[in-house]
C-alpha cells in the first residue's frame, strides 16, 4: 500500500526519505540566508547606535512618567487634603455653634463620638493612598455634618412637642384652678 502523496510535490516519494532522522533531508531546497540582504535584522540593529538611541528613548518616558504620576498624585493628594480641611473646619464651627446654642454634650455625643475618632485618624505613610485618605475623610465629614444637621432637627422637633405638651397642661391646669 502506498501513502498517499502532496499534489504540490508529484516526484516525491511521501513520505520523504529521512523523515524521522537525523540527517538532513535530501530533497529539501537548501537556501543561503547569507547572500539575502537585511535576514539577519536583529543583529544589525544591536550593532548600531538604533538601539543605543532606542533604550535611551524608552527609559526616558518611563522616568518621566513616574515622575509626571508622583507629581500628578502629590497634586490629587494636596488637593483632597485642602478640601478635607475646609468641611472639617466648617464642621467644627457647626459643632461649637450647637453648643452655643444650648445643645448637650448628650444631645451632640452620636456627632461628637465620631467627629473624635475622625481628629484620631493620621495619614497614612504610604504618599500614593493620601489622597484616597482624604477623600474618604471628606466623605466621613460631609457624612457628621448631615447627621449633625438631622440630630439638631430632631432635638428641636422634640424640644417643640415637649413645649406644646407642657402648655396643653398648664392650660389645662389654669382651666381646672379658675372652676
Amino acid at each position: 500500500m502506498q501513502a498517499h502523496r502532496p499534489t504540490c510535490c508529484p516526484s516525491a516519494s511521501w513520505p520523504p526519505i529521512g523523515w524521522g532522522k537525523t540527517e538532513p533531508i535530501s530533497w529539501w531546497p537548501r537556501l543561503n540566508f547569507a547572500r539575502i540582504k537585511n535576514v539577519n535584522f536583529k543583529g544589525r540593529f544591536l550593532r548600531s547606535g538604533q538601539a543605543r538611541i532606542l533604550a535611551s528613548v524608552v527609559t526616558a518616558g518611563v522616568v518621566l512618567g513616574g515622575v509626571g504620576a508622583g507629581l500628578w498624585r502629590n497634586s490629587a493628594a494636596s488637593r483632597a487634603s485642602a478640601t478635607y480641611q475646609q468641611k472639617h473646619r466648617v464642621l467644627s464651627a457647626e459643632l461649637a455653634a450647637a453648643s452655643q446654642q444650648g445643645y448637650t454634650q448628650q444631645d451632640l455625643e452620636p456627632v461628637m463620638s465620631r467627629y473624635n475618632t475622625l481628629n484620631s485618624s493620621g495619614a497614612p505613610g504610604w504618599f500614593p493612598s493620601q489622597a484616597f485618605y482624604f477623600q474618604s475623610l471628606t466623605k466621613q465629614t460631609t457624612q457628621l455634618r448631615g447627621e449633625l444637621q438631622a440630630l439638631e432637627q430632631k432635638t428641636l422637633n422634640a424640644a417643640r412637642t415637649d413645649a406644646s405638651k407642657r402648655i396643653d397642661a398648664a392650660k389645662a391646669e389654669a382651666t381646672n384652678e379658675s372652676r
